[in-house]
């Protein structure tokens, strides 16, 4: 049975690279703010000697583990340690674990309000988050998935978080991923939808389009109305490529959200996930979230 804490805690992937700090300080932020648990875990490679080690060598292979073990456990209380400086008060757990990165941190993200890790890391988990694995935790995430970029810009105290909706399951569920982290951080939601003119015969005009696709945005809107009433919301729909479009808003944005690739389509050429033109070039942090 899965504790409630573990539900509400965030993960966060530590390794040893700069940017691992980035991701980490974000996250205390937000723990802070939220009043939630962290979770800070390593994961790091297995090495094991092979049947023809023996003796002095497979010693050596030993020591090397031991050592290996050890460094993983000062990364992850030295995370902590930093982390506390954000507020004494935080509630934080540390883990050092042998195993595939990929299914371990998918295992505690699984349990989890959010996984946090750096997107461009220079070390062991950021290498690996940048291949493979960094592809099938986003593209398959158990929860959403928060990845921070060296460099992006202090927001201001106001500044929104965007969301980008184009109707499918997995931009809905960004939506209200958006709602529920406004609610608790007391902050405005903006929307933005981008579309594509048509020149199909039956469309109709170009203003006639954009003004159908007004009326779906509006309907798309009234369920997080109804269930976000204190959140303020703002809404554009922009005939432009989204991911030009969500870039360019993530400059001014707190967090970035966007849902993972679904089946369905909005309406009329409403553009769909842009999640990884967002992993390389968004100035704000990324929240990747799954379709129920």
């Amino acid at each position: 049975m899965v504790k409630a804490d573990e539900r509400a805690r965030i993960v966060v992937g530590i390794d040893d690279a700069p940017e691992s700090l980035t991701a980490l300080q974000w996250a205390a932020k937000e723990a802070d703010a939220s009043k939630r648990p962290m979770l800070l875990i390593h994961v790091y490679v297995p090495s094991s000697p092979t049947s023809k080690q023996q003796g002095r060598a497979y010693r050596t292979t030993t020591e090397e583990r031991r050592h290996t073990e050890e460094r993983a456990w000062q990364l992850v209380e030295q995370a902590a340690q930093l982390a506390h400086k954000q507020s004494a008060e935080l509630s934080i757990e540390t883990e050092a674990v042998e195993g595939d990165p990929y299914r371990i941190l998918s295992d505690r993200a699984g349990n989890s309000s959010m996984l946090v890790v750096g997107s461009h890391g220079r070390g062991l988990l950021g290498r690996m988050l940048l291949g493979s694995v960094s592809t099938a935790l986003t593209a398959r995430p158990s929860s959403p998935v928060v990845l921070v970029r060296t460099g992006t810009r202090e927001p201001a105290p106001d500044a929104p978080i965007v969301v980008g909706l184009d109707g499918s399951p997995a931009s809905r569920a960004a939506l209200l991923f958006a709602g529920r982290y406004a609610t608790a951080q007391q902050i405005p939601v903006s929307v933005i939808s981008c579309w594509r003119r048509s020149d199909e015969h039956g469309m109709g005009t170009p203003a006639e389009q954009e003004h159908r696709l007004g009326l779906w945005l509006a309907e798309e809107l009234k369920p997080f109305q109804r269930e976000f009433p204190r959140v303020r919301l703002t809404s554009s729909l922009q005939e432009t490529r989204p991911a030009e479009s969500l870039v360019d808003s993530s400059s001014q944005a707190r967090l970035t959200v966007v849902g993972t690739r679904g089946p369905e389509r909005a309406p009329e050429g409403v553009s769909g996930s842009v999640a990884q033109a967002l992993l390389h070039h968004s100035w704000s942090p990324v929240a990747m979230v799954p379709a129920p």
